[in-house]
């Protein structure tokens, strides 16, 4: 957003804060414009319309509860949904095939965690698929809130022992997926902020898991 945008943008605010009954001041105002300075007038209008519609609770949204709406709804809630895309591209393409995903975070959560994407076939063959919906939500809420990403693709048993580059399958949204695709890898790995990720998400799936069994 530009400073002319500035007045749109405190209509849009004052309006949402109408719809949750809270008082919203001046600094308030210019503090959310500096920080969702980044997005268009357009995108603040549709996040703000989706958070009217969508949000059940009664006070005015934080500005990182409107930065995850603007990127698509409640971090949680876009795990969930995540978690299914990848079990249902597991069964659909399985791990000879190089698959590309709509998602930068679902892409990382899987390289980083799992180990790339026939290990990942490979673990949610032999492993309760319960346990994998709740350690990967786990993951990719953490690695969403840090900004984790990973472009590129996902090499498939296929391509990682021919050495030749295959053409992906494309997993969620085609014109989304391309530009995961065309981004390229984002350079080495590092885990070491996801493996405590994961030990704390498997522990907490584990203690679950036992629960319920009691």
């Amino acid at each position: 957003m530009e400073s002319r945008d500035r007045q749109q943008f405190a209509r849009i605010m004052y309006g949402l804060a109408d719809n949750f009954g809270a008082e919203l001041s001046e600094p308030g105002l210019q503090m959310r414009f500096e920080a969702l300075r980044g997005y268009t007038l357009d995108q603040v209008r549709e996040a703000a319309q989706r958070i009217a519609l969508e949000r059940k609770y009664t006070k005015m949204p934080t500005i990182a509860e409107f930065v995850e709406y603007l990127h698509g709804g409640h971090v949680e809630d876009r795990a969930q949904a995540e978690a299914g895309k990848v079990m249902e591209a597991v069964r659909m393409h399985g791990a000879y095939v190089t698959v590309v995903f709509d998602d930068p975070v679902t892409m990382a959560a899987i390289e980083r965690l799992f180990g790339g994407w026939p290990e990942l076939c490979r673990q949610l063959r032999d492993s309760d698929w319960r346990w994998f919906v709740r350690a990967f939500s786990t993951m990719y809420a953490s690695f969403s809130r840090q900004e984790v990403r990973r472009y590129g693709k996902l090499p498939g048993i296929l391509e990682g022992t021919s050495g030749q580059s295959l053409v992906p399958a494309l997993v969620g949204k085609s014109s989304e997926a391309r530009r995961v695709l065309e981004l390229g890898p984002s350079g080495p790995e590092d885990r070491r902020v996801a493996y405590p990720i994961l030990e704390k998400a498997m522990g907490r799936a584990e203690s679950e898991a036992s629960s319920g069994e009691e």
